[in-house]
């Protein structure tokens, strides 16, 4: 697993990648909410699953997965997710930002589709694919919106980002 440390927007953010047959666990004492967890993940290639020593069900991690999907409780116990396939992840994680969970909403615009943003957006693009008003952007390029509203469109495959609420 490779884990590369970005500043984006005043935000410490992980992209991480990881190959198929890798296997990775994590152990939570009690009950806990995603936010406590404290980090955001939006997966943007590979298929990992996972499986819980409780046999609590565990989604898969596709891309487009983000915590606005995934369970917000997770019951107490050891979790092993194994990676199905070469997989990528972004990931804030609030240890590294003194403790503030970024305000962060996951962008997926469908191959063949746009998104139209809005001035103040702040935007981190995560995967290759994207057109912004007839440029190319490429994943990790991140961007202000200073005016305009201008599309975000997906060109030959699915794009996905993170829209930011605010600087850190």
């Amino acid at each position: 697993m490779i884990q590369q440390r970005l500043n984006v927007f005043g935000w410490v953010i992980w992209k991480v990648t990881a190959t198929a047959g890798e296997k990775y666990g994590i152990k939570i004492g009690v009950d806990t909410s995603n936010t406590q967890l404290n980090p955001y993940t939006l997966y943007t290639k590979g298929r990992i699953t996972g499986v819980s020593r409780t046999n609590h069900p565990i989604k898969t991690r596709v891309p487009g997965v983000a915590n606005d999907v995934l369970p917000n409780i997770l019951p107490a116990g050891l979790y092993t997710f194994s990676v199905a396939q070469d997989s990528e992840w972004w990931c804030l994680d609030c240890r590294a930002n003194n403790d503030v969970v970024a305000g962060v909403t996951p962008i997926r615009v469908s191959d063949g589709n746009f998104v139209t943003l809005s001035t103040g957006d702040l935007v981190l693009i995560c995967t290759n694919g994207g057109v912004l008003n007839g440029s190319s952007v490429s994943a990790g390029s991140a961007f202000s919106i200073d005016s305009g509203a201008p599309n975000l469109a997906a060109s030959g495959e699915d794009v996905y980002g993170l829209l930011f609420s605010a600087r850190a």
